[in-house]
């Protein structure tokens, strides 16, 4: 079976958890929703250039800038950082850009404007599970809101007095982890941890509460890239 006729029969079975249809690129955070949605549930896949018809129209704009778009919005609107497998796929002669997403492995996955009691988004079918999981971690349930095709997630938990001892002890450390990295914005999470006599997890923590404030944000890939110090 070729893959164009794979392809064909999947979008003839029509949306599903696990698909969906757009016949343009959706804006940013739009996009970035669907991704989190199928990181944060079971994985899928989105196709550009069908409508919710089922039908294949093709899509409009340059097809590999089209991919450059979707890979900097993943970027810059998902966390823990996103990477879609892109490709394009020719179906009746008309050209999808196909944009595979699976399952992730550093769950939540949320959006990065609103953080991750606000920003994290699943699949409708999930929805009971993730209120079992935190039934089980005896944390609060967390509150559901259903807007359009997506479901808004606000996860709740007990602050204990450790936890603000701990916020409290680790915002003391946030000039010195900024220093180092302004000295050198390629030192890695272990380096920092060693410089500042902590744990790894704790720098990751902490890393992450200063991406959260728009403190610090990811230049490139985990090796390769680079951090910045913003404000």
């Amino acid at each position: 079976m070729s893959s164009e006729h794979s392809l064909w029969q999947e979008i003839q079975q029509g949306e599903s958890k696990t698909l969906e249809f757009k016949q343009q690129l959706p804006k940013g955070e739009q996009l970035a929703k669907t991704l989190i949605a199928f990181a944060n549930t079971s994985g899928g896949k989105l196709i550009l250039g069908v409508n919710d018809l089922r039908q294949v129209l093709g899509v409009k704009e340059d097809e590999f800038d089209l991919m450059d778009q979707i890979a900097s919005m993943a970027h810059d609107h998902c966390h823990p950082t996103l990477m879609p497998n892109i490709h394009l796929e020719t179906v009746q002669g008309k050209t999808l850009v196909i944009v595979q997403v699976y399952r992730g492995s550093q769950l939540p996955y949320y959006l990065k404007s609103k953080g991750r009691e606000k920003g994290t988004h699943v699949r409708l079918s999930a929805t009971n599970r993730l209120r079992k999981l935190c039934q089980q971690a005896g944390n609060p349930e967390p509150t559901i809101k259903e807007t359009g095709d997506f479901v808004d997630i606000e996860f709740h938990r007990t602050v204990s007095t450790d936890d603000v001892e701990g916020s409290e002890k680790s915002s003391e450390k946030t000039p010195s982890l900024l220093a180092l990295i302004q000295r050198d914005p390629r030192i890695s999470a272990r380096s920092l941890a060693e410089e500042l006599g902590v744990s790894s997890r704790a720098i990751e923590k902490q890393i992450a509460q200063l991406k959260q404030q728009g403190k610090l944000d990811r230049i490139g890939p985990a090796k390769g890239g680079y951090w910045k110090v913003k404000g």
